[in-house]
Formats: C-alpha cells, structure tokens, sequence
C-alpha cells in the first residue's frame, strides 16, 4: 500500500467545508438562493463572489494538495515531479486567491464611494479615519499585487520547466 499521509482525509474534508461556505458566499450574493446577501450596504455584488471565490479556491487548493497525485512533500508544497496539470491547477488556484485579493483591496482603498473603518485613530474625525484606512488598504494592494506577480512568474518559470524525468 502507497505511503499515505493519514491527514490528507482531514485535509480533504476541511478543503470541502471551505470550497462549500465559498460556493454558498457566491450563490447567496450572486442571488441564486433568492436571499440578499449583500455585505454591506453600497458593496457591489462582484465583491462577495470574489470572497466566496477565495473560499472555493482555498478549499480546492487543499483538497488538491492532499491527493496522493500531488506528491506533497512535508513542508506541503507540491513536488516538482507531481503531473503538469496538478501544479497548473495549483498556479490557478494560487491566482485566483491572490488576484482576488488584490482587486477587492483596490475597490477598498481606491473605488468610489465613502468607506466605513471600525476602529482607526482616537480622537481623529471620521474622514481622517476613512483616509488613514484607505491608505491602509493601497499598502496591502500593492502587496496582494506583488504576490499575484510573484505566483505568475514563478508558476510559469516551473510549469515551463522541462521535466526531471
């Protein structure tokens, strides 16, 4: 019997609970379960899809990593002579997760419309709070973006690498 890793049945249940409460997220804002579910008031509806794609994506990436075809090593990357179409559909996953990401914390920090901070400075009035949060969300823009690049042009490099083999 192949050498099992005796999580990966857990992994793959926690990778179901995940991609299912991301599934539910988009169907509930999308309006397909006919309950509104929009998270605030203002939010476009294309931001709770791609929340709940996070979700999805997440729960599939473990689910995925868990699979015996995936030849995880211990620190739980993925071997780089698992198949081509198991680190492919890792890079998109990883994509999907980053960009996702990146592109709800720029409707944050950038898109119009007032935005509501919890917390923030004392004592600050609340636009001063709402400019500092914003800021706040372009830093982590930029990060979410610099990661997204970083998974696009290392996935390539290592999916355009010839095989050991």
């Amino acid at each position: 019997m192949a050498d099992e890793n005796p999580s990966s049945k857990s992994n793959i249940l926690w990778g179901l609970f995940a991609a299912g409460m991301g599934a539910f997220i988009v169907a509930g804002t999308s309006g397909l379960l006919g309950i509104d579910m929009h998270p605030t008031k203002g939010t476009p509806q294309w931001v709770g899809i791609l929340a709940g794609a996070v979700f999805v994506a997440g729960g599939l990436a473990v689910m995925l990593q868990s699979l015996p075809v995936a030849r995880p090593r211990p620190d739980g990357s993925l071997s780089p002579d698992a198949p081509l179409w198991v680190r492919g559909l890792s890079l998109s996953l990883a994509l999907v997760i980053a960009g996702s990401f990146t592109v709800m914390g720029y409707w944050v920090a950038f898109g119009p419309g007032e935005r509501h901070f919890s917390g923030g400075v004392p004592f600050l009035p609340e636009y001063a709070n709402q400019a500092f949060g914003r800021v706040a969300f372009g830093f982590g823009t930029l990060l979410s973006a610099a990661i997204f690049i970083a998974f696009l042009v290392g996935g390539v490099r290592q999916l355009l690498r010839p095989d050991k083999s």
